[in-house]
């Protein structure tokens, strides 16, 4: 009997890591493909694997909450972007819905449930540590596309994108990737914790690489989004434990505040950005955002044109409030039925997400990411393991960035809720481990 029980234990061990390989395989795969160009195809075959493992792991595991506080905030808002399409006069894009909210649904489930299971086999760490791989890698491949003319004589190339399509899409997944370093040098150096069981001086080396990375990218909402998790940072540390400042404390956060101004300062559009915003907010902004007029912002072209942008959208919000349909190109068809033409999207996550599923999808969009900082930053306070503090990094980089760029859409999207899954149902197993002590 004996013999067989520790049989027993021996193969469910076995199954167990085979289950955690695969879905950290799955989770691999995935964020290498999300931000290459034309994998649309291959993204969703993954997501199919991803969802098939995950419904399975979620049948074994019989857990006690599937679904969170900010879990049942993004099925409400998932579901009012539906009914928002069928109210009279509003059109259902069941495209967009399925390829945009659907997906980043089962992404988020994925990651809840990888999350879980990592925790649960005492290898979130380790699991973190090879996530963070592909994010190296594509901030290596763009570092070295904006090194490269140097090396040959040159200046160093900037508004680079390495493997993905566009500077912007390379520098939201570095966000993520200067985010978890700053979760990770927290723990090192106030409470002599460690996030990934990483050496410091592999820490140190991506840092040097998303440094240079976000110097060469020159996307300044990116900035942005970092500036408000710097905040986020500052403020845990000001409400945290009363512990001694050490001088080693010290000087890297001096680092870091003088590493953020020099990047924020290498761009020189800042300089105009305040006068064509308010050149914009004055101007025929329907001309500007129908083509018929050039852009006017010799100074800072593209804050005058995302400044016309809100202008009109809000026009939009106002007159539909309750949306014209959800649709990642909201602000278009919201030009196309007051102007009688207009295409593209409005550089707003959160404007698009208004004109198209309402101030009610906004609200709830903005409810879920409020939610996800709040429990990302009490969770924190009371187990101090890093995964809270990262939520809430993430959560509040992703807020703040989603009012100025379109980060909440397509692979973006997806990658978003994966990301916020993961860190999320690692907090839910592991208080569900406290709980059964």
């Amino acid at each position: 009997m004996a013999l067989a029980r520790e049989s027993i234990g021996g193969e469910r061990a076995t199954t167990e890591r085979a289950e955690i390989h695969t879905g950290l395989a799955l989770a691999m795969a995935l964020l290498f493909v999300w931000p290459l160009p034309h994998t649309i195809a291959l993204r969703h075959l993954l997501l199919i694997a991803a969802a098939l493992w995950a419904g399975a792991t979620a049948l074994r595991a019989r857990s006690g909450g599937l679904v969170t506080g900010p879990g049942h905030i993004w099925l409400a808002f998932v579901l009012w972007a539906g009914i928002s399409g069928a109210l009279p006069g509003n059109r259902f894009y069941s495209g967009d819905f399925a390829g945009q909210l659907l997906t980043a649904t089962v992404a988020g489930f994925f990651g809840f449930m990888l999350g879980g299971r990592l925790i649960g086999a005492g290898r979130y760490g380790a699991g973190w540590a090879w996530l963070m791989l592909p994010l190296l890698v594509f901030a290596a491949s763009t570092s070295w596309e904006g090194l490269q003319p140097w090396l040959t004589g040159g200046s160093l190339a900037r508004r680079v994108d390495g493997l993905t399509e566009g500077p912007d899409k390379s520098n939201y997944l570095t966000v993520i990737l200067v985010c978890w370093l700053l979760a990770e040098g927290w723990l090192r150096l106030r409470l002599r914790r460690r996030f990934t069981p990483l050496p410091s001086a592999a820490l140190m080396a991506a840092g040097v690489v998303s440094a240079f990375t976000l110097y060469v990218e020159m996307i300044r909402n990116g900035l942005l989004s970092l500036g408000a998790a710097i905040a986020v940072l500052a403020a845990h540390a000001a409400a945290g434990q009363r512990t001694a400042i050490t001088r080693r404390s010290l000087v890297w956060a001096l680092i870091l505040v003088v590493s953020f101004v020099a990047l924020a300062t290498s761009d020189p559009r800042w300089r105009g950005t305040w006068d064509s915003a308010m050149a914009a907010w004055n101007a025929d902004t329907r001309a500007v955002v129908l083509g018929e007029t050039a852009v006017d912002g010799s100074k800072d072209p593209s804050a005058f044109l995302r400044i016309a942008m809100i202008k009109e959208g809000l026009g939009i919000v106002a007159a539909h409030p309750l949306g014209i349909g959800f649709h990642r190109n909201a602000f278009g068809h919201g030009l196309a039925q007051t102007y009688g033409a207009g295409s593209g999207h409005s550089h707003s996550s959160l404007l698009d997400i208004a004109i198209g599923a309402g101030i009610p999808g906004l609200l709830l969009i903005c409810a879920f990411l409020v939610s996800l900082f709040v429990t990302g930053w009490q969770a924190e306070r009371l187990r101090q393991d890093g995964i809270g503090l990262l939520l809430a990094l993430l959560a509040v980089a992703t807020l703040a960035r989603a009012a100025l760029d379109s980060c909440l859409r397509d692979h973006m999207l997806q990658m978003t809720l994966f990301f916020f899954g993961i860190l999320l149902g690692a907090l839910t197993a592991r208080g569900e481990k406290e709980m059964t002590r």
